[in-house]
């Protein structure tokens, strides 16, 4: 309710709308940070929804900017509600 955090909500909505940004918990992100992904690491992520963590794993392969990486990534989820 306050003025000042309805903008910053304002702009986050915005913005994960857009695909701007993602919005992620931190217990989601420990995963990938772990497991140090490289350009060349093949990942089988079969927890995806909704994607967050597959997002950071393609982020951590493309890191380095490099165009012919050979890492990849496999994702799906068992729940199909999700």
């Amino acid at each position: 309710e306050h003025p000042r955090l309805q903008k910053i909500y304002q702009w986050l909505l915005k913005y994960s709308n857009l695909g701007t940004i993602i919005r992620q918990e931190t217990v989601s992100m420990l995963p990938v940070a772990f497991l140090q992904v490289e350009p060349h690491h093949k990942v089988l992520d079969l927890c995806a929804a909704p994607g967050s963590k597959t997002t950071q794993v393609m982020d951590a392969i493309f890191a380095n900017g490099e165009e012919n990486v050979s890492g990849f990534v496999i994702a799906n989820d068992a729940d199909p509600r999700r």
